[in-house]
């Protein structure tokens, strides 16, 4: 699978795939190793509260929230994950705070269902493992349709996606774009696991063995 950017080139500091709007995409500062590279950027962002992660990661793993003041700390504290793997860093969206966040769910590029997550009051992360809430999800079809859009800018054969993101100024707003082996919230949905099975065995119809090997 890849993602095309637009010449690789970066937009305000922030990378955009080639002909995605970018009022649909979550800015990031970008991935680095160098700690010190992504905390001095920040002054110019001017965002109030920002999360640092790694940029491969799950559950909210090495995931935390801080504000410009907290720099010199999270520096220290994030120093030897730098030196362990490449972070990224992403304002805080309030929306989170008041709407959740919503995961749509595609098998071979068709929608199946969505999930929406709430947080725990008092924290700022989503996941079930930190307290947060999850529900099932009617998404509408402009959603729907922004998710598709999305998920047209990879290449290669999709069996699953999933769409993260939240609702701002009445748009999808992509956080992230989980394809490899990402949580499906089968048991939200009644028979989103059959029409999984369903769609896998029609995946793999006519594909060679050995690309599986």
């Amino acid at each position: 699978m890849k993602l095309k950017f637009s010449n690789g080139k970066l937009k305000n500091g922030v990378r955009f795939p080639q002909t995605m709007e970018e009022s649909t995409l979550m800015p990031i500062l970008g991935c680095f190793r160098r700690l010190l590279l992504i905390l001095s950027s920040l002054e110019e962002k001017k965002w109030q509260k920002m999360v640092i992660k790694p940029a491969v990661s799950a559950s909210a793993y090495r995931t935390c929230l801080f504000e410009p003041k907290d720099i010199h700390a999270i520096e220290k504290k994030f120093s030897s994950v730098a030196a362990e793997c490449e972070l990224l860093v992403q304002p805080f969206i309030r929306e989170v705070n008041e709407h959740g966040e919503i995961s749509l769910l595609f098998f071979s590029r068709q929608y199946s269902h969505a999930v929406l997550k709430v947080l725990k009051t008092g924290d700022f992360r989503v996941q079930q493992e930190h307290g947060g809430v999850t529900t099932a999800f009617n998404a509408d079809d402009k959603l729907i349709e922004t998710a598709k859009q999305i998920l047209s800018k990879i290449e290669g054969d999709l069996l699953y996606a999933r769409v993260d993101g939240i609702i701002k100024d009445g748009r999808l707003l992509l956080m992230e774009l989980e394809l490899i082996e990402p949580y499906l919230f089968f048991d939200y949905w009644k028979n989103s696991i059959e029409k999984f099975v369903n769609d896998t065995v029609e995946f793999l119809k006519n594909k060679p063995v050995e690309k599986f090997l």
